[in-house]
């Protein structure tokens, strides 16, 4: 691809052990640019390009299909004639009506850089140049993912690229996709805790039979694929119906978009269990007694009960499962639906808890010390709070050592070639390390297309991607713009308190403030860890 007779250009990633060709998130991926030189060139530019992006593809409405029911037409005589005959393997110059399509994608990560400055006027000798790289990939990028897996066009892909080139316009240039996996969930265990609900028991939809009280909470609801979920529930049947079974299923929800009114939604169930046994399930009560009990009793009841993690339910979390994400295009998410069964004929209680699923932790590992912003005099980092008065907390999870401690045990970027001296034939170059400073995480630009138009107006232009945090001022309207575009609300707080002057910003936040940020959190299980880590 983009080769020539005179050079060619080839990208070789060096996979670490039992990484099975998968690059993993927060961990160092290597590689080498290796430029074979047949004749003898004009010296340029050796960039090598990596991004990342969310893609979504929608089927297009026809024309026909987008006319109004005043625009369309009425059709008062037909008649049908055949005029001629053509064979099914004769070939007719008319244009078969096609498939339209209309696509948007987002790159949500970046970093170009720069191997080799090869001045113009440096003749660059044949031979074979290799130019090793390595860069630390943000922890923060989400996992290559497709949907759906066959060769179906209308979906969306979340992927990665390599591109390495050669000068600016980039004739001699190489593209390789490659697989990444999510970093693992943090160790620490996030409880939830669902409210008590009351919910109204009908019979065919008008009588009314009473309600129901009931409750959920999860031990973690942070969990990673192959592992199991404690569930407990609790209820309190103050109706006359009694509740003949109790099932628990974990459902997946996918969703993309090209705007938030063109969407596309799909859901599935990952596992199922029926004929669960409820010990705090009561049996119906008389009709002369229903609805006589206070709302606050059974409410405190329920509380204690979960609080008491008496009688835990195990859920098996498959290896089909998807990370949770959401982004711009794309959204994925998960949640434990628990549904207690009545009658046929009466409406069934229901509770949702959402959980969020992923790269499974290692829970062995002993916790980190808290985070410090990187500046002098640094502030006194936050303490965790108990979610109840048992052991388990929500604690911060400090980020794995930045690149900047990487770099300094490693080779600087190498200088530019001398100009008056040509390049020799061939050889091995020190390895190219990409700083933190070159990497871009999110993006609000959006680009749209139709493939069924060649109209440059069906390109909608989108703003350039955020710059780096040093050259972005401090502000509370900054931080709302910043978690708009990134991928992980919960790394990017959690790496600017790394920074002595996003620190005061956020230690001078208004409690309306505090309020907002928690509602800006894109993953609705990220808001305890994310309070926490402000309070």
């Amino acid at each position: 691809m983009g080769n020539t007779e005179s050079a060619s250009i080839d990208i070789q990633l060096n996979w670490e052990k039992h990484s099975h060709g998968v690059a993993q998130a927060g961990k160092r991926l290597e590689g080498e640019v290796v430029v074979r030189v047949k004749r003898c060139i004009d010296g340029a530019p050796v960039k090598l390009i990596i991004s990342g992006k969310e893609k979504a593809c929608l089927k297009a409405r026809n024309k026909r299909e987008q006319l109004s029911l005043s625009q369309a037409e009425r059709r008062f005589f037909s008649v049908e004639l055949p005029l001629r005959s053509f064979q099914t393997n004769q070939v007719v110059n008319n244009k078969r009506e096609q498939l339209s399509l209309s696509q948007a994608e987002r790159r949500f990560f970046s970093v170009e850089l720069p191997l080799r400055s090869f001045q113009t006027n440096q003749v660059v000798n044949p031979g074979v140049y290799t130019f090793p790289f390595a860069i630390k990939l943000p922890r923060s990028l989400p996992a290559s993912d497709r949907h759906p897996n066959d060769k179906s066009k209308v979906g969306y892909h979340i992927q990665y690229r390599m591109t390495a080139k050669i000068g600016k316009e980039g004739k001699i240039h190489k593209e390789v996709y490659f697989p990444v996996k999510s970093a693992p969930l943090p160790p620490e265990r996030t409880p939830c805790l669902i409210r008590p609900t009351t919910h109204r028991i009908n019979s065919i939809g008008v009588k009314d039979e009473g309600r129901v009280v009931l409750g959920a909470m999860v031990n973690n609801s942070s969990v990673g694929r192959d592992e199991n979920i404690e569930l407990f529930l609790a209820c309190r049947n103050d109706s006359s119906v009694n509740i003949r079974t109790v099932q628990i299923d974990i459902v997946e929800f996918l969703r993309w978009q090209l705007s938030p009114s063109e969407t596309k939604d799909s859901s599935k169930i990952l596992h199922t269990i029926k004929s669960v046994a409820l010990p705090s399930t009561t049996k119906a009560r008389p009709r002369g007694q229903k609805g006589q009990r206070r709302t606050a009793d059974m409410y405190r009841e329920i509380h204690s009960e979960l609080r008491s993690r008496q009688d835990p339910i195990l859920i098996s979390v498959p290896m089909t499962a998807k990370d949770t994400y959401r982004g711009k295009l794309v959204h994925v998410w998960h949640c434990i639906k628990v549904t207690f069964v009545t009658r046929s004929v009466s409406n069934n209680a229901t509770a949702i808890v959402p959980i969020k699923i992923g790269h499974a932790p290692d829970r062995t590992m002993v916790k980190r010390q808290p985070l410090t912003p990187r500046q002098e005099q640094p502030l006194a980092p936050p303490e965790a709070h108990p979610l109840s008065n048992t052991t388990t907390t929500i604690t911060i999870v400090p980020t794995a050592p930045t690149l900047e401690t990487v770099l300094e045990q490693e080779a600087p970027i190498l200088a530019s070639v001398p100009e008056q001296e040509d390049v020799e034939a061939g050889g091995l170059f020190p390895v190219m390390i990409a700083p933190e400073d070159l990497m871009v995480l999110g993006s609000n630009s959006v680009r749209r297309r139709n493939d069924s138009s060649t109209d440059s107006s069906s390109v909608v232009s989108a703003p350039p991607p955020i710059a780096p945090s040093h050259q972005q001022e401090v502000s509370f309207k900054e931080l709302l713009n910043r978690m708009a575009s990134t991928t992980s609300d919960f790394d990017l707080i959690l790496n600017l308190l790394m920074e002595r002057r996003w620190a005061l910003m956020f230690g001078a936040l208004a409690p309306a403030e505090f309020g907002i940020i928690l509602s800006k959190v894109k993953i609705e299980v990220d808001h305890p860890r994310v309070a926490v880590m402000l309070a």
